[in-house]
């Protein structure tokens, strides 16, 4: 009886053993890499300079230009109306 009490007490103690350690040493290490992969130029903050071939008004009209479309979107037509002549119409002739 006793060597099945010890019996459990030591499976109950490995169940609270952790896998982490093995586990957290590679922890991060996939995003790390497909972020540097998928970086171009890891130096472009420390580089100093506009973007080439916009220069200041335009962007700021394109720039308003897309922010105006979220405040007044464009109104989208009726499904229902498409190829519906308005009642009173001439009928072709």
């Amino acid at each position: 009886m006793k060597t099945l009490i010890a019996l459990g007490a030591t499976l109950a103690l490995t169940a609270c053993g952790s896998l982490s350690p093995s586990l957290d040493a590679e922890f991060g290490h996939a995003v790390m890499l497909a972020q540097s992969q998928q970086t171009i130029d890891p130096n472009a903050a420390a580089k100093a300079g506009t973007p080439n071939g916009v220069d200041g008004q335009a962007a700021h009209s394109g720039y308003s230009r897309y922010q105006e479309g979220f405040r007044s979107p464009p109104p989208q037509p009726s499904l229902l109306s498409i190829g519906i002549a308005p009642a009173g119409g001439s009928g072709g002739k």
